[in-house]
């Protein structure tokens, strides 16, 4: 009989916002200068909730203040089909309004990073999306 000890994360929980709330964000509402980060999640996904709190921790050591970061509820009524995503954690990025595309090796173009990411690996990404926004360039090599 297994006796061992249950070790919980020491971080809070992120707060997911539900879908309505950013939608007007994810149509491109926003013409802020800032990067807005919308990361889909499921709640009971380990990856996701993961990465969630890599975003949480990045927001919170104010490492992203360039940046408005939404945890968004992936099981939120119609965030799936109106976002177009099938598995989580889905990052979309936008710039003063603009979805920015992704390009990735062996993956087809898309408006979304779909995956799990390290803190040093999102920041990285992140700074790069920032950058790439503010030349008005919409287009993201990644290597990943």
């Amino acid at each position: 009989e297994y006796m061992g000890t249950l070790h919980m994360a020491s971080e809070p929980a992120p707060l997911l916002v539900d879908f309505d709330s950013v939608a007007p964000l994810f149509r491109g509402a926003s013409d802020s200068k800032r990067l807005v980060v919308l990361c889909f999640v499921h709640s009971w996904s380990p990856a996701a909730m993961f990465f969630a709190q890599v975003l949480f921790g990045l927001t919170r050591d104010r490492e992203l203040e360039f940046a408005r970061v939404e945890l968004v509820d992936a099981d939120s009524p119609n965030a799936a089909a109106a976002a177009g995503f099938h598995a989580t954690p889905a990052m979309f990025l936008l710039h003063e309004g603009r979805m920015l595309t992704i390009r990735r090796p062996n993956w087809d173009d898309d408006n979304k990073y779909v995956g799990s990411l390290s803190r040093a690996a999102a920041l990285e990404l992140l700074m790069y999306a920032r950058g790439l926004g503010e030349s008005g360039t919409s287009t993201l090599h990644c290597s990943e």
